[in-house]
């Protein structure tokens, strides 16, 4: 048959199905429906033979074709007119059908297929909701039993693999969910009760505790009414679901475990779409019905939480935790305001159960690291990070205030301890294979941005140490008092060096708003600008005369210590001596996170071997600025 032909015939069987339902011929309604479910498994039957033959095996989802579209459009025509139709029986009988043909495409594993079809359920509820009549309350009950049927006579039998299963179960409590949705955003909390209450029936056996997918699924209700308490002006009558929901977790224990499946599974019932339409489009900012979902199992829980015991070496149950108090520190500092208050909450409501998991996270804290100290430190690690010290001192220093100053290393002197630099402990993380995102490279470039930044305030507080006895300038003055202190023979191959933006503009040619008399920039010598909190200030320098720095040959090394002789800078990794940690931890009392950190920390030697001096017979020339100059 050709596909005209085949949409011809089509049109036909929805015509004369519709037709027959307005005129409540039910013979002929069945027949018709007859006729679409041997169609829908012919389809199936033929997509599952055709994956079969060209691949290992048939997956849970086909690619069911422009025919299997026709149908589904045309059973939401049929489902329209059985709506429109006053006919209980007729009603009973058509969502029977749909409840018959969704069993087939479960039986058969092709969850894309039977998603499509429980959208007939969601379809038939809307309408039902919008167009209220006498009967409503009977109608309503009828598709709700046989959606829960679905569940409760199916999926629960074990006759498919785990995989068809749990994916039935996820568009099954989807289909459920979004129900109830429409009866909470229609504002009927009798509807979304009774709802809930046949979503648990076919999901759960009386007395027994919630699967992973129904618990997740009731959370995410849960939240949704709360997310509307606090933004979506929810009527107050709602807190029945509330209590409805929190009544069904009463068997329940594992909730640490179901906060991570309701994360899990947050996605694929499409939580967060419902967030995302509430808003309305073009609405920025971050998804938060997660977080509700969050405070929603602890208000389930209740005290229960509080006793329940998590296993602080578990990262998984550790990270749960810690999740929990962010969102209890939120309602701490007023979060979730109209959820509480509609709700009845008291704000001190988490004490305890904040006490619990601060003391599971310190637990779980204090362990891993402990597991990192015993970790061993990776080469590559610490090779990339001697490299990476090199090459940012080393691209640092062509720029900084050091080397403008600097005269010819001394070879001939002796080694020397180091009279600037560090030794300190940092945390196992940059140099071994942990959780924490630690890269060598960027620990390089922040202690040597430290150590530059050191050597300059060194040679500043040699320099400009008092500017009590300074002479004062102008920025209308500043070149000509320069050029004439060169030109006094005083300074010899000048370095200039201010903490003044505006003089540093200046006397590089850029100035930005300001009066500059002068038409070109200093070039007599270098021009640095220094990150000083003195009062605003320009200093020539020299380094034929003062002050003067230079290199000098590093000092004996330690355990884990190379030299660089380029730099004359040790840069050193290893391990504490035990006997000197024991001694940094006995110092003080510490809890036991901070001596786990402590004891898997490595010791970082960052020395460089420099000589900063002063002539005090050839002082540096300085003129202090104006305010504005700051």
């Amino acid at each position: 048959m050709t596909r005209s032909a085949f949409e011809s015939s089509l049109a036909a069987l929805r015509d004369n199905v519709v037709m027959a339902i307005e005129r409540r011929e039910m013979g002929v309604v069945q027949d018709g429906l007859d006729v679409y479910q041997n169609l829908i498994e012919t389809i199936l039957d033929e997509q599952l033979g055709l994956q079969t033959a060209t691949a290992t095996g048939a997956g849970p989802n086909l690619p069911l074709g422009r025919e299997w579209e026709q149908i589904v459009r045309d059973l939401h025509g049929v489902v329209d007119s059985v709506s429109a139709s006053t006919s209980r029986l007729l009603w009973v009988d058509v969502l029977s059908w749909v409840r018959r043909v969704a069993v087939a495409c479960a039986e058969r594993g092709v969850l894309n297929a039977l998603g499509m079809i429980l959208t007939l359920f969601e379809s038939a509820w809307s309408q039902e909701l919008a167009a209220p009549s006498p009967d409503t309350t009977a109608r309503q009950d009828a598709l709700l039993l046989r959606l829960s049927e679905f569940g409760s006579f199916y999926l629960h039998l074990g006759r498919l693999d785990q995989e068809v299963v749990r994916g039935a179960d996820v568009i099954y409590t989807r289909t459920f969910l979004r129900v109830v949705k429409s009866a909470i955003e229609s504002g009927d909390p009798e509807a979304a009760r009774v709802a809930i209450k046949y979503f648990l029936h076919g999901s759960t056996s009386p007395g027994s505790s919630l699967g992973p997918v129904t618990g997740a699924g009731l959370l995410a209700l849960y939240a949704w009414v709360l997310y509307r308490f606090d933004h979506g002006n929810q009527d107050e009558s709602f807190k029945t679901v509330c209590s409805q929901i929190a009544n069904a977790f009463e068997h329940d224990e594992a909730f640490v475990l179901m906060l991570r499946a309701s994360d899990e599974l947050e996605n694929e019932l499409g939580i967060h779409w419902w967030e995302l339409n509430e808003r309305g489009p073009m609405s920025g900012g971050v998804i938060q019905i997660g977080t509700y979902m969050a405070l929603a199992l602890m208000l389930v829980a209740g005290p229960r939480l509080t006793w329940q015991p998590i296993d602080p070496s578990s990262d998984e149950e550790v990270d749960a935790a810690r999740r929990l108090m962010t969102v209890i520190d939120s309602w701490e500092k007023g979060g979730f305001a109209g959820a509480r208050a509609t709700l009845g909450v008291p704000e001190n409501h988490f004490d305890r159960l904040k006490e619990h998991l601060s003391d599971v996270v310190d637990q779980g804290d204090a362990l891993l690291e402990e597991s990192y100290a015993r970790l061993p430190v990776d080469p590559d690690r610490v090779a990339a990070f001697r490299t990476a010290v090199h090459e940012k001192l080393a691209a640092a220093r062509k720029e900084s205030l050091t080397k403008a100053l600097l005269t010819a290393p001394d070879s001939a002197a002796e080694p020397v301890q180091t009279n600037f630099g560090l030794d300190t402990l940092i945390p196992r993380w940059y140099f071994a294979e942990t959780r924490v995102v630690a890269e060598p490279e960027r620990l390089a470039d922040d202690l040597v941005r430290g150590i530059v930044r050191g050597e300059e305030d060194r040679i500043l507080d040699l320099v400009v140490a008092d500017l009590a006895g300074s002479s004062e300038t102008t920025f209308d003055s500043l070149a000509a008092d320069l050029e004439a202190a060169i030109a006094g023979g005083s300074v010899s191959d000048p370095v200039v060096v201010t903490n003044s933006y505006q003089a540093h503009s200046i006397l590089t040619g850029r100035p930005m708003g300001i009066n500059d008399t002068s038409s070109e920039p200093f070039t007599a010598g270098p021009v640095l600008r220094v990150y000083d909190d003195r009062s605003p200030y320009v200093a020539l320098l020299s380094p034929a005369g003062v002050p003067t720095v230079r290199l000098l040959p590093p000092a004996t090394r330690v355990d884990g210590d190379e030299a660089d002789e380029e730099l004359a800078v040790i840069v050193g990794v290893s391990e504490l001596p035990p006997e000197e940690m024991n001694d940094i931890v006995g110092r003080e009392e510490r809890s036991r996170i901070d001596e786990a950190r402590l004891r898997g920390s490595l010791r970082i030697r960052l020395l460089e071997h420099l000589e900063i001096t002063m002539d005090p017979d050839r002082p540096a020339s300085i003129w202090t600025l104006p305010e504005s100059a700051w």
